[in-house]
């Protein structure tokens, strides 16, 4: 038998009002068939989506495919978008429950091959069980060093209003004109 929750998710779904209670004879024909159907498409769902083997999917068009209706419209009737965001979220904590254990032979596999002394495995450890990280030192100044060739270097020396260049000086004024 059906709940009173479960008969107003549906009655819901369908745009009907919710019941206060359970009438006598229980529920209609239809609404025991539609409950069963989204159970099962429920279910469908929660497997696939569940299932590390199964390749991510898409859009949620494809959820048509996987639970076997060839409608829209009768999808969007079975599920609230509310519903499917806490279906797929579920799916991900089981799915995550099942890498858990894979994860653990894969971090077994990494240790021994760090045990061993291979440099890269013992770096990725480092950095998966000590959270190390490396970290790149930039140093920027404010002073602009120029190397300017000989051939440029005599131009400026002998244009009009040239600036002499040193070449250990490291500010140089261009003139306007070369």
């Amino acid at each position: 038998m059906l709940t009173l929750e479960e008969v107003n998710e549906n009655r819901k779904e369908h745009g009907l009002q919710p019941l206060r209670s359970l009438p006598a004879e229980h529920m209609s024909k239809y609404d025991i068939i539609i409950s069963k159907r989204r159970e099962r498409a429920k279910d469908k769902l929660l497997d696939y989506l569940s299932n590390p083997d199964n390749k991510p999917v898409e859009s949620r068009k494809e959820y048509l495919k996987i639970i076997n209706i060839k409608s829209a419209v009768t999808f969007l009737k079975m599920f609230s978008s509310e519903e499917l965001t806490k279906l797929e979220a579920k799916a991900l904590e089981l799915r995550r429950l099942q890498y858990s254990n894979r994860m653990a032979l894969i971090d077994d596999g990494l240790l021994e091959k760090a045990a061993e002394g291979k440099a890269p495995e013992a770096k990725l450890a480092y950095q998966r069980f000590e959270g190390w990280t490396e970290k790149t030192v930039t140093e920027v100044t404010n002073t602009l060093t120029l190397t300017l060739d000989a051939e440029l270097q005599a131009m400026l020396n002998t244009g009009r209003g040239a600036i002499p260049v040193d070449a250990e000086c490291e500010t140089t004024f261009l003139p306007e004109r070369i």
